[in-house]
């Protein structure tokens, strides 16, 4: 075999892997944000188990469906928020009013959820003690 012919017989490899090279960085920016998009997806998905779960006094499930939310997407702070009130319901009453200052801090105090303010005043002994958990159901942001 000649020169001219091994360097002929090597090109259709060179033209694939030109070819491959060139479509690489396009697959590699897809994947992620497909990856993304689900794990967001399953994120409010967990966050409605949640909201759902508080709602019927399910606390410790709703403990795991928050947690596992905020896992998911830790930028997602109605999460944060949710997981308060499930501890809250657990008798976790420290470790709820942290991670409910913490939501309130990180959503702004006039842009946070009403029950994150009334769960934070029972714990802290600014409302009475008997005040019912606020329903998250009817604050769907959408």
């Amino acid at each position: 075999m000649t020169a001219t012919t091994r360097h002929a017989a090597r090109r259709p490899w060179t033209a694939l892997l030109l070819a491959l090279a060139i479509a690489a960085p396009a697959v590699a920016v897809a994947g992620p944000t497909q990856a993304e998009s689900s794990l967001a997806q399953e994120a409010h998905r967990q966050l409605e188990f949640a909201r759902a779960e508080i709602e019927a006094g399910e606390y410790e499930r709703a403990h795991k469906s928050a947690a596992s939310a905020l896992r998911l997407d830790p930028g997602l702070h109605e999460a944060m928020m949710l997981l308060g009130l499930a501890l809250e319901g657990e008798g976790e009453t420290i470790r709820a009013e942290a991670l409910l200052r913490t939501y309130i801090e990180l959503e702004g105090s006039e842009s946070a959820l009403p029950q994150a303010h009334e769960a934070l005043a029972r714990l802290t002994g600014d409302a009475p003690a008997d005040a019912a958990p606020a329903n998250p159901a009817e604050t769907d942001r959408g």
